[in-house]
């Protein structure tokens, strides 16, 4: 619609920088404010599209909100480039769907000027958005990072322990996560659907105290 900067705006670069720091700000307040809320009652059952999947929410938090085409090229890449092949796992000419693998990626990501919305602590409390996994012993975790080598993952369990476990593959050709042959039975990224100017995404929440471990909302 734009081919050229419009007559009357006298330095273009100030009002756009402007311009995308109320709106960072304004992103801040809108996933800070989800994030500090556990799921509502009954929203287990509801289901959503992500590209070709849809999805349970079961434990799972989600959030939709504005983002300018503007504000996505600086946190995901002009064309999606500041990520990796395997995150973008649908892509169509209006709609992308990303998975992100660890809570250490979204927040690299999402880490704009020193403001990281994904990731809040307050007080003797922090709040972080997780990709979620299911081990064969009927226990559960969050993803938090890659090792150092980058072929294992680290993940913090319900039983409060830290472990490393071996990675699994990028999402399946049934477009599930769910393993019968693996040391996890089931694993929830953290999805992204990029639209136009709305994103939505789904998350595990996690809340802990500063000097103990996390749990899930």
């Amino acid at each position: 619609v734009f081919a050229e900067v419009l007559v009357g705006l006298v330095d273009f670069e100030s009002s756009a920088l402007r311009s995308l720091s109320a709106e960072l700000t304004d992103l801040s307040r809108v996933l800070r404010s989800s994030l500090k809320r556990a799921p509502s009652k009954g929203s287990g059952i509801l289901v959503r599209t992500f590209g070709p999947e849809k999805i349970l929410f079961r434990t799972q938090s989600f959030r939709a909100c504005t983002m300018s085409l503007l504000l996505q090229d600086i946190i995901f890449g002009e064309g999606l480039r500041n990520l990796q092949p395997h995150e973008i796992v649908y892509k169509r000419k209006k709609t992308a769907v990303v998975h992100i693998r660890t809570a250490r990626r979204l927040q690299d990501l999402f880490s704009v000027r020193g403001i990281c919305p994904v990731l809040i602590q307050e007080k003797d409390r922090i709040y972080s958005m997780n990709p979620k996994v299911f081990l064969k012993d009927n226990t559960f975790g969050f993803v938090a990072n890659d090792d150092p080598a980058g072929r294992r993952w680290i993940v913090n369990t319900s039983e409060n322990l830290v472990i490393a476990i071996n990675k699994i593959p990028c999402l399946p050709s049934d477009s599930s996560y769910i393993y019968s042959n693996s040391e996890i039975t089931e694993y929830w990224p953290i999805r992204i659907r990029l639209q136009g100017t709305k994103m939505a995404m789904t998350y595990s929440r996690v809340v802990c105290s500063v000097n103990s471990d996390g749990k899930d909302s």
